[in-house]
């Protein structure tokens, strides 16, 4: 019992200090709202160049992250255990005409042992 909460502790705390590095992204109708430090920045999709996701080794397991690419060199990511993962990968198809929905490239991800795979190219 005692593991168990500490683990529940750890995991916690390894969350809010990943989100507190990062930010977190929130898909809206216009964009993606990254919020970080206090801050608000709408980055709109129409601004969006690239999307890819990754899988990376972990310490334990392998982690899949989305990387979103836009105008200006920004670079925001969001991996698989972060809360906004599935409103971040509905949206993604939702808005992003040509982007390779998430039922299909879910699974390849995994079972290709793929490093990366874009999903998403403007123009």
């Amino acid at each position: 019992m005692i593991f168990a909460r500490l683990n529940r502790w750890t995991a916690q705390r390894l969350a809010a200090n990943r989100a507190a590095r990062r930010g977190s992204l929130e898909p809206e109708e216009a964009g993606i709202a990254w919020r970080h430090g206090g801050t608000t920045r709408l980055v709109p999709w129409a601004a969006v160049s690239r999307v890819s996701v990754r899988r990376r080794d972990a310490f334990i397991g392998d982690v899949i992250s989305l990387i979103v690419q836009a105008d200006g060199g920004l670079c925001l990511s969001a991996a698989e255990h972060d809360p906004e993962w599935p409103a971040l990968t509905r949206a993604l198809g939702d808005h992003l005409t040509g982007s390779i929905p998430y039922r299909h490239w879910a699974l390849r991800v995994v079972a290709e042992a793929l490093e990366e795979l874009e999903i998403y190219r403007r123009g």
